[in-house]
């Protein structure tokens, strides 16, 4: 009776602290909202200073933490992506956030690579080891590349209506994509399909997301010269 009394009292302090870390972050909801808004504008300067309102109030609250540093790097201030990605990590033992494609202008910086290890080493304590972890780390980069200049290409063709700029950023994207093809085409020659149980959830579906949406993007493409809209090259 005693034993089951204690397990029912830690249950409810369990569900206690889960609602009330909900209810913690659900209150951030408007200003992350506006500072979404804000970036999507490629106002990356009133986008952080959107989110800093976020740190005033918590300063642990880690996703609001990278997405701060993704917005100095889009911003190209490394020094202040590093800073506030190194904060990030250190709260966290996730990878999937440093496959974030607004880091596509830091990711070559030295600092870099010694986040990321230190993020893996972390990640590999609570997960699968990853067995091929070169591979690993080229699929996340090569995710990275795929998804990244959206913003750009957004802002230009839905928000300028310049078609022709628009156009402009989608030949690197192109560019980028048939980059990819060719790299993911000769791993599975030599390696076959990147397995989750090689790679990790987040590499495998980056060989899946290069394979099959690089290839649908030409299609959609089409569509959106057609609708007007930007909007349909994501709507996969």
């Amino acid at each position: 009776m005693k034993t089951s009394l204690l397990t029912l009292i830690f249950l409810c302090l369990c569900l206690f602290c889960n609602a009330q870390e909900k209810t913690q972050y659900e209150q951030f909801k408007n200003i992350e909202n506006k500072a979404d808004s804000l970036k999507k504008m490629l106002q990356f300067e009133q986008s952080i200073d959107a989110r800093m309102q976020i740190v005033a109030s918590d300063s642990t609250y880690f996703t609001n933490l990278y997405e701060i540093s993704a917005l100095y790097s889009l911003s190209k201030k490394p020094d202040l992506a590093f800073y506030y990605l190194t904060k990030a990590t250190t709260l966290d033992s996730s990878i999937t956030y440093l496959i974030n494609p607004d880091y596509i202008f830091i990711y070559q910086d030295s600092r870099w690579s010694i986040i990321r290890d230190l993020q893996v080493a972390k990640y590999e304590t609570t997960n699968d080891k990853l067995k091929n972890l070169p591979l690993a780390k080229m699929l996340w980069e090569m995710e990275m590349k795929d998804q990244s200049y959206y913003l750009d290409f957004f802002f230009l063709w839905d928000i300028k209506q310049d078609q022709e700029g628009a156009m402009k950023i989608w030949q690197i994207k192109d560019s980028i994509n048939k980059d990819n093809l060719r790299l993911l085409d000769s791993i599975i020659i030599v390696s076959g399909w990147p397995k989750i149980s090689d790679v990790g959830k987040e590499g495998s579906s980056a060989a899946f997301l290069i394979d099959y949406v690089s290839h649908k993007k030409f299609l959609i493409l089409d569509e959106a010269k057609k609708s007007n809209s930007a909007q349909c090259v994501v709507q996969y």
